[in-house]
């Protein structure tokens, strides 16, 4: 690379960080709570933000919803994938006739959990500690700790394993 390519590069790199920085530290004022570590990566659309509370060294990717109304607690080295949707709101229908009230109900995503793209969790759900949730899925019940889900609605695919949670099963490639 020449030189002036290596500037350029250089500058370039150095406005991601500032870039990271600067939403990170908007956020940590916005919601209501941001763990030390954690970053925002793009934009993202947040309902209720003082109801939402981030662990620390958590991901959030460009595209995610966060709909705080009912309360969004997300726990420590969490990450969520671009254009998740997480939801606390629902239209309680059960009263017969429109308008609808409203209802709401906390998401929990527990330490170490995987949200993949595109993936929706709905009102109320709880997602266990290590826990993967694959892309599109749509989550309409708690989630057991390790469990690997997906499909509309969510379903039990597996498990993750100490292997599977790095990435590596052993196997040479």
């Amino acid at each position: 690379m020449t030189p002036r390519g290596e500037y350029r590069f250089a500058i370039h790199n150095s406005l991601v960080r500032l870039r990271k920085r600067v939403l990170s530290a908007y956020y940590r004022y916005l919601l209501g709570g941001f763990g030390p570590g954690s970053q925002v990566l793009g934009c993202i659309v947040a309902y209720g933000p003082r109801h939402i509370r981030v662990g620390a060294r958590c991901t959030i990717n460009k595209g995610v919803i966060l709909n705080g109304h009912g309360g969004i607690r997300i726990a420590d080295h969490v990450t969520l994938s671009p254009r998740v949707i997480i939801s606390t709101a629902a239209l309680d229908m059960k009263g017969g006739q429109p308008p609808y009230r409203h209802s709401f109900a906390p998401v929990t995503i527990g330490r170490g959990a995987w949200i993949a793209s595109g993936a929706q969790l709905m009102p109320g759900v709880t997602i266990g500690d290590g826990a993967l949730v694959a892309a599109g899925a749509v989550v309409t019940k708690d989630v057991p700790p390790r469990a690997v889900v997906g499909g509309v609605p969510a379903r039990l695919l597996g498990w993750v394993d100490d292997d599977d949670a790095t990435g590596r099963d052993g196997a040479e490639s």
